[in-house]
């Protein structure tokens, strides 16, 4: 089985623990790291990519200092090594404008406001990991308790 990490980038440790609290359900199948900012993450995840290990989510604060979320994800887009990467902005900030700009330039995936569910973030995270892991080809079969099975269903009619 291919492990696979979620980048949660927050410059708030409170956030990231709460992060890593709603999401160790999904620790069997996935590395979680916590990072304080971009700089830290892109050091992350040049580690991870260099072990040619997959990054399948990032969750990323809008605000935060020096690089701010919307531009670290832009960057991340244009980065060939995480094509299939999910992207999402945490914000409790965002005007509207900030969000189509996010949406055009960083095809971000999701957008979840602070505070969020538990539950909701969970569910979130399940598609979009069902959908990571159909766009790269991985064999699902390990994944599947931690799957979306609705949104694996329908993928798996397209191929």
């Amino acid at each position: 089985m291919s492990l696979l990490h979620i980048v949660c980038i927050d410059d708030q440790r409170v956030i990231l623990m709460a992060l890593q609290k709603d999401l160790s359900d999904f620790k069997p199948v996935l590395t979680l790291w916590d990072c304080e900012s971009a700089l830290e993450a892109k050091e992350v995840m040049d580690e991870i990519f260099s072990r040619k290990e997959n990054i399948a989510l990032i969750i990323c604060d809008h605000v935060m200092p020096k690089t701010n979320g919307i531009d670290f994800l832009i960057e991340i887009n244009n980065d060939d090594r995480f094509e299939h990467t999910k992207k999402v902005l945490l914000t409790g900030m965002a005007t509207q404008q900030d969000a189509i700009h996010a949406m055009k330039q960083a095809h971000i995936d999701r957008f979840v406001e602070k505070p969020w569910e538990g539950d909701e973030l969970r569910s979130m995270v399940s598609e979009l990991l069902t959908i990571y892991v159909i766009q790269k080809h991985l064999d699902y079969e390990p994944f599947m308790p931690y799957l979306h099975q609705i949104t694996l269903q329908e993928l798996l009619k397209k191929q």
